[in-house]
């Protein structure tokens, strides 16, 4: 039996409740961060870092149509000419979350039957990181995917760890004062 056999009922269970890209970034981020949010706390809208974020989104790729739909709960930056997906990022401080991300935008387009590659790109820092879904990966996707379905069915948030950048978090308070 293959690993991927051995989770099989756990994947399908969890893809019923499909999370978002944002949540799969939040699971690398903090999975504290990432049960907040799944439960309709969202301290997001307050952070300068997400402001931020956002001006530099709609300043950049200009020519491109912004922010495609791929299923109800999945809105991806763009598309390119040649079909390769695209997310914007500010900075590389997270750039794990950044590359699950996108890793998860391309295993649900794999599911619809669309093959294709993503680039994360950096337009303060000029630059570009591509990004494949290789059976490797997707393997661990599908484990980190339990893991949330598993994080957000909590009655009350995991215990609150501390990371270099908990200050900057819009959720700070909430774990630290």
């Amino acid at each position: 039996m293959c690993p991927m056999e051995e989770h099989e009922e756990e994947i399908a269970a969890t893809l019923e409740h499909e999370p978002t890209g944002v949540e799969v970034a939040y699971f690398v981020i903090c999975p504290r961060k990432l049960w907040f949010f799944s439960h309709q706390i969202q301290m997001e809208q307050e952070s300068d870092a997400v402001l931020a974020g956002k001006v530099i989104h709609e300043q950049t790729y200009n020519r491109m149509k912004k922010e495609r739909l791929i299923d109800e709960h999945i809105r991806v930056d763009f598309f390119d000419p040649s079909g390769i997906l695209h997310e914007v990022k500010k900075s590389r401080s997270i750039e794990e979350a950044h590359e699950l991300q996108l890793l998860y935008y391309l295993y649900v387009l794999k599911q619809k039957g669309i093959s294709t590659k993503g680039e994360i790109n950096y337009p303060t820092l000029r630059r570009t990181v591509t990004v494949e879904l290789t059976p490797e990966k997707e393997e661990k996707l599908q484990k980190i995917l339990v893991e949330i379905s598993k994080i957000k069915k909590l009655s009350s948030p995991p215990f609150v760890e501390q990371f270099p950048y908990c200050r900057r978090c819009a959720y700070y308070e909430l774990c630290w004062v």
